[in-house]
């Protein structure tokens, strides 16, 4: 007897049940009992537990805070301010023009001295005529370019450059502008000369002379009258006077042989 293939083992377990059943009832005095067939038992799938997500904590924006509004009110007038001064003009310093300047006197001042006296204005063999020491005053007649023509000591030509010299004869004029009161002149001799300053001044001004080297010099009116009584020949540092009359008063400056220098504040007011 052939039996069919079963695939699964319930049914396979009911076909032998039923097969038992119709051999017992065909066969009364045999018992058969079955065996038990022990079904597997299903394991059931572990069931995999969600890992709960995070939940988004949110940041609270910041709440903004509102700017009070300025109260409305009527502009602030702004106050006038004071008018500024008037700037006081600004003192003009006087001032020294040069009218005329000669030069009759020089010294010799040579580094490699004796200093050559030459028959021409040139550097030619043959043409030295004498020699000077250095501190010799020599008579100025006229000048060429770079060169004094001499007439004492020793006639012929020197270089300038290897002397002292300045103005022997002087003319110039002080100008006072606006508001200038006071100015110091000063200067050298090389020799003798003489040095005048014209300046403007009205009658009932006083005048100060302060003699800061040299002595004072003298002073003239417009109309020729010496005002300091020859102060400065006296030794006398310092003359003040009211003067007469108006129109150019001169101080002048009168050197020996050997010269000097000189320096003089002269203040009107």
């Amino acid at each position: 007897m052939k039996f069919p293939r079963f695939t699964s083992p319930a049914i396979a377990l009911i076909f032998l049940f039923t097969l038992s059943s119709c051999t017992t009832s065909s066969d009364p005095s045999a018992t058969v009992t079955p065996s038990p067939t022990t079904l597997p038992t299903a394991t059931p799938d572990p069931t995999p537990t969600a890992t709960p997500e995070p939940t988004p904590t949110a940041t609270p924006e910041p709440t903004p805070t509102a700017t009070p509004e300025p109260l409305s009110q009527a502009p602030a007038s702004a106050p006038t301010p004071p008018p500024e001064p008037t700037p006081a003009p600004t003192p003009q310093p006087a001032a020294v023009r040069l009218v005329s300047c000669t030069t009759t006197m020089a010294r010799v001042s040579d580094p490699g001295a004796p200093l050559n006296v030459r028959s021409a204005p040139e550097v030619a063999e043959g043409n030295i005529v004498g020699t000077l020491d250095n501190g010799t005053f020599v008579s100025v007649e006229s000048d060429e370019g770079s060169w004094w023509k001499i007439s004492d000591p020793v006639a012929g030509w020197i270089y300038k450059d290897l002397t002292e010299s300045g103005c022997n004869q002087k003319v110039a004029r002080v100008q006072f502008p606006v508001n200038a009161t006071a100015i110091t002149l000063g200067d050298r001799f090389i020799g003798t000369g003489t040095h005048q300053y014209y300046l403007e001044a009205a009658a009932g001004q006083t005048t100060t002379l302060t003699a800061l080297e040299g002595p004072l010099p003298f002073f003239y009116s417009p109309n020729g009258t010496e005002l300091t009584d020859a102060a400065g020949m006296r030794g006398e540092s310092t003359w003040r006077g009211r003067l007469p009359e108006s129109g150019d008063y001169t101080l002048e400056f009168p050197s020996n042989y050997k010269g000097y220098e000189y320096e003089v504040k002269v203040e009107i007011q």
